[in-house]
């Protein structure tokens, strides 16, 4: 899935397409192959290698994660 750089949390979450998976500007300094990292994931953010933000592998932001269901 596509996954683009978005510059807050808000501008993700206010995206057209919701199966777009987002990145911030530090999780992309972090994380170089941002984009490998993503291939799996539908519509996460900030996430390496899951799907739907559900069965996460090593998410920075995972407090969103558990709290999103």
């Amino acid at each position: 899935m596509e996954t683009k750089i978005f510059k807050s949390y808000r501008e993700f979450k206010n995206r057209e397409n919701k199966s777009i998976n987002g990145v911030s500007e530090g999780f992309v300094k972090r994380n170089s192959n941002y984009v490998e990292q993503n291939k799996t994931n539908k519509g996460c953010w900030n996430c390496k290698h899951c799907e739907f933000c559900e069965h996460c592998n090593d998410c920075e932001n995972i407090r969103w994660v558990l709290n999103k269901y």
